[in-house]
């Protein structure tokens, strides 16, 4: 399979959580100033990418640059959420954001 310069670029900055926003972001840093030992907000956001309560909190990590990390989760259409995320969020909605391990 034969992808373009800008193609692996974009997923080489991808798995580093630089480059331009993308909900394929798993960690997201912005750029070299950050490391992944910076990161101290933890986005739980739908797995599909079109919640729009999710896109909104998206959005506003992506304008003040705060690194973060993303836990994609299951919207109720597409099946149960894991026990770990009942447990932060009994009520099972997302968005969902922890800063240092706090909601």
């Amino acid at each position: 399979k034969m992808t373009s310069d800008e193609e692996r670029n974009f997923r080489s900055n991808l798995a580093k959580g630089y480059g331009v926003a993308s909900p394929l972001h798993k960690i997201r840093l912005f750029d070299e100033s950050n490391e992944e030992k910076d990161i101290r907000v933890i986005f739980y956001r739908d797995s599909a990418s079109w919640c729009p309560y999710c896109q909104k909190v998206w959005l506003a990590l992506e304008e003040k640059r705060i690194p973060y990390r993303v836990e994609k989760i299951n919207m109720r259409c597409y099946g149960e959420k894991p026990d770990f995320f009942k447990k932060l969020q009994p009520s099972g909605q997302i968005p969902v954001a922890t800063i240092d391990g706090t909601t």
